[in-house]
């Protein structure tokens, strides 16, 4: 299957009143008109149509901005109606930017396209390869120079590249590891910048240990044997040792009168302790023999604290009340009451006798708990003292150390050992600083010559290249013109375009060209970028830029050269001879007396399998047949108004305005009078569908 081509183009911003134009196209089309007539609007119709993208608005070289774009519309689309681009293509599918204002606000546009179109990003879209080219062209002199140095060398291989890099393959191979998939030549401008950014990186790592090394130089003296560290160390651990004997043996000669007095405080504690436990035992003799006396009956007790319980709870009753015949509460005889009161008493006196015994036993045992308890509070005392009494000097232990001589000593050991570690560390940080220093010095020459070298491979790579890619430029020039480009100076890296120029004696290339040439060689370069990497459909416009009508003509021919589509607008009309080929669109920038969408031709010759031009809107099947005549009568009067109600469902399930773009896409003969309401639309609709005698276009009124 052929690449797809650009059939027609419907637009209806950067027209005097918003109306829907549609024009033909072919690969090679120019646009005439005068200055200020909406010539450029076809070509961003086209550009915005393909890409989602605008050029050349607003003082922006390339604008998405839904706002910018609604805002070429007439009244800037304060009207609510759709503002649309639209491109139908050969091979029956089409491209539509569409958006419209929902009050003040605009709606986000919608992009519909095939899938095999690449819209515009962040990267511009390939269909559109002047926007790319126009970047680098406007470009300063490196990056123009690294990106021609891509165009140019987009089919070398990786021996090619490497062979210049012999010094320094595990530099390039490190750098360009993650570039898996790249163009040679893309891994090699990449890694000359990142061999520059690590060679500046380490330079500075270079530079701060240097200044790191040269202080620490100036502090550390004469460099300090480990030896001496050790032998150091040693001395301070022995002196150490010393000084703990001196303190003991000092605390000895001190410590007779306070062991005197401890001895003397624990031999108080004793006699106190002796003293509780002799009191002790006095009272578990004097309890012991309490109990024996009372016999320690608890069941006794128990029971004569029941039996009173008895008579108590028996008077509580009026057991009493009866006098002689008043009743026992044990046996329920009637015993009289003299003998009951009789048993009371008894029993309370007892009870009483028995609960003053059992007080003095109370009384003994909570004061054997005290005493215990003391006791162990006493012990605890004792135990302290005799351990803080070991814990004190020998008297008699040797005192021949001079304590303050020996703490002295101490104190100047661990001097020298601070000073020494502080050297030796001092040291050791010298030397990690003098290695990090070289260690970065050779890895800063490594990556420099990895720069150096692949700075070499990009000038023989161009010295090689230049030429070649010049001449396939020069194919796409008119005859006579010559492209050129310098990348070396005087020894200095540039980038300058250009066309040789001769004189007499001498030929140079000329940079200052006019518009008209820049335009031109920008076309040959976009020709030339497409032929290495080509597109399924890619298109090249060249605005306005003054041509005199010489030039215009002779750039006309060349283009012709050129497979991609062409769009060229100029105020000049150039000859019917160099207009051979060229599809002519003639923009007035006038309303149209009668139709916003005026009558069009298709293209011809058509192809030899023809497609059939659709929307992106699918209408009713009677509304997409071809006009069929039929004479008049009661047959033509049931189609006509058939078709007249089927056009107005479509307009109420799509939209008035979505039907008659569809409609007039699909039959560009047809033509309709501005400001055709609904109801006329489908009356008109059907009458061209449904003639009385013949395809007629008629109007709506």
């Amino acid at each position: 299957m052929s690449d797809p081509t650009i059939e027609e183009v419907a637009l209806n911003f950067k027209t005097p009143e918003g109306q829907t134009v549609r024009y033909p196209v072919t690969r090679k089309n120019i646009i005439l008109g005068p200055n200020g007539a909406g010539k450029s609007a076809i070509p961003q119709a086209v550009a915005l149509a393909l890409t989602g993208a605008v050029d050349h608005l607003a003082g922006q070289r390339v604008t998405r901005d839904t706002g910018l774009i609604t805002g070429m519309k007439a009244r800037r689309g304060l009207d609510g109606e759709m503002v649309f681009a639209r491109i139908n293509l050969s091979t029956g599918e089409n491209c539509q930017w569409e958006t419209h204002r929902d009050g003040s606000r605009i709606k986000t546009a919608n992009h519909i396209k095939p899938p095999w179109v690449i819209a515009e990003g962040k990267e511009h879209s390939p269909h559109l390869p002047q926007r790319e080219v126009e970047v680098v062209l406007s470009s300063g002199a490196k990056k123009a120079r690294e990106q021609f140095l891509s165009w140019a060398c987009q089919d070398i291989e990786e021996e090619e590249v490497t062979k210049y890099l012999s010094r320094c393959l595990p530099e390039y191979e490190q750098l360009t590891s993650a570039l898996d998939g790249y163009a040679p030549v893309d891994k090699l401008t990449h890694a000359v910048k990142e061999a520059s950014s690590q060679q500046r990186k380490l330079n500075a790592s270079v530079k701060a240990n240097k200044a790191l090394r040269e202080d620490l130089t100036s502090k550390v003296g004469a460099a300090v044997d480990e030896a001496k560290v050790l032998a150091a160390r040693d001395t301070v651990r022995r002196l150490e040792v010393e000084y703990e004997q001196a303190v003991r043996a000092d605390a000895a000669s001190s410590s007779t009168g306070l062991r005197d007095q401890m001895n003397t405080t624990l031999g108080l504690l004793r006699t106190k302790e002796q003293e509780l436990r002799d009191e002790a035992a006095q009272v578990e003799e004097d309890l012991n023999d309490l109990m024996s006396h009372d016999g320690g009956d608890d069941i006794e007790f128990e029971g004569m604290s029941g039996a009173l319980d008895a008579f108590v709870w028996a008077e509580s009753e009026d057991y009493f009340a009866d006098g002689d015949k008043a009743t026992c509460p044990f046996c329920s005889s009637s015993t009289g009451r003299t003998h009951l009161v009789s048993c009371h008493t008894f029993y309370e006196e007892r009870v009483g006798e028995m609960e003053a015994k059992r007080g003095g036993r109370t009384e003994f045992t909570n004061r054997l708990d005290t005493i215990r308890l003391e006791q162990k509070v006493l012990a605890a005392k004792i135990q302290r003292t005799q351990q803080d009494l070991e814990n004190l000097p020998v008297a008699g232990e040797s005192n021949e150390v001079d304590l303050e001589a020996t703490r002295l000593a101490l104190s100047d050991a661990r001097a020298e050992l601070e000073s020494l570690s502080t050297a030796a560390a001092r040291w050791s940080d010298l030397r990690a600083a003098s290695q990090r220093e070289k260690e970065a010095s050779e890895q800063s020459t490594r990556f420099q010559t990895m720069k150096i070298d692949g700075q070499k491979a990009i000038q023989a790579l161009l010295a090689d290249r230049t030429e070649a890619f010049c001449k396939r430029v020069n194919h796409y020039l008119p005859d006579g013109w010559e492209f050129g480009v310098m990348v070396e100076d005087d020894g200095r890296d540039v980038f300058y375009y250009g066309l040789y120029a001769e004189t007499a004696d001498s030929r140079y290339l000329r940079l200052g060209l006019s518009d008209g040439q820049k335009a031109a060689v920008m076309v040959a370069l976009c020709a030339v970028l497409d032929d290495m990497n080509p597109v399924p459909l890619s298109v090249i416009v060249l605005d306005d830029t003054g041509w005199d009508l010489e030039t215009l003509e002779d750039v006309m021919l060349a283009m012709g050269r050129i497979p991609q589509h062409v769009f060229v607008t100029t105020p000049q009309r150039p000859t019917k001879r160099s207009m051979i080929g060229w599809n002519i669109i003639e923009v007035t920038g006038e309303v149209p007396a009668r139709l916003p969408l005026p009558k069009l031709k298709l293209p011809s010759p058509p192809p030899p399998e023809k497609v059939e031009v659709v929307s992106a809107l699918v209408l009713d099947s009677m509304l997409l047949a071809d006009p069929e005549p039929m004479p008049s009568g009661r047959v033509r009067g049931g189609r006509f108004r058939s078709l007249k109600s089927r056009v107005a469902k479509e307009v109420e399930k799509h939209g008035f305005n979505d039907v008659v773009v569809a409609f007039t896409c699909r039959h560009p003969e047809a033509t309709f009078v501005e400001g055709v309401t609904a109801e006329e639309f489908a009356e008109s609709v059907a009458h061209f569908l449904c003639p009385a005698v013949s395809v007629e276009v008629l109007d709506a009124d």
